[in-house]
């Protein structure tokens, strides 16, 4: 167990290990300075280093409900499918997000969040969605609120471009 003091050192305030003196978080009138990990609730600015991965298993659904449904913030995708017309449902768009998913021996069918207003390299319509063939990486990028970009990668690392939503 690592025991912790803290101090105002300036007009700040500075956690420190006991048994070494070492500095490892402020707390300023700016923000908060150090090494710090855990989850974060609300609104985060300034100067971020690192990111986090968001890995999970998805099932693809008749629908894209459900199971079918990628969870915001997901970066890793492990898509299940038992039928090809089964649909995997992207979470809603962040730009800049990269969504990363791989599938076995059976494909599925990609939709956005909202297919009608949200495309797939450019196509969009009501239920439009983007058929990935089975044992194929999908990759796709959030380049706006209403448009994905998507690249796929074959088992043996021939790369193509994700069908247009139709």
């Amino acid at each position: 167990m690592t025991l912790l003091g803290s101090k105002w050192v300036s007009g700040l305030l500075e956690f420190f290990v006991r048994s070494t003196g070492t500095t490892i978080f402020k707390l300023t009138a700016s923000g908060a300075e150090g090494n710090l990990v855990g989850n974060v609730t609300g609104n985060v600015t300034g100067n971020v280093t690192g990111y986090a991965l968001k890995s999970e298993a998805r099932t693809a659904t008749a629908d894209g409900t459900g199971t079918g449904t990628i969870s915001a913030g997901t970066t890793h995708v492990t898509v299940t499918a038992t039928d090809a017309n089964h649909i995997i449902k992207l979470p809603a768009p962040v730009p800049g997000l990269v969504i990363t998913l791989l599938n076995g021996a059976t494909g599925y069918e990609i939709r956005s969040s909202d297919p009608a207003t949200i495309g797939i390299n450019g196509g969009t319509g009501a239920a439009a969605e983007s058929a990935v063939a089975a044992n194929t990486t999908v990759v796709l990028r959030c380049v706006s609120a209403t448009a994905w970009l998507g690249s796929t990668v074959t088992t043996a690392g021939v790369v193509g471009v994700l069908e247009v939503a139709a």
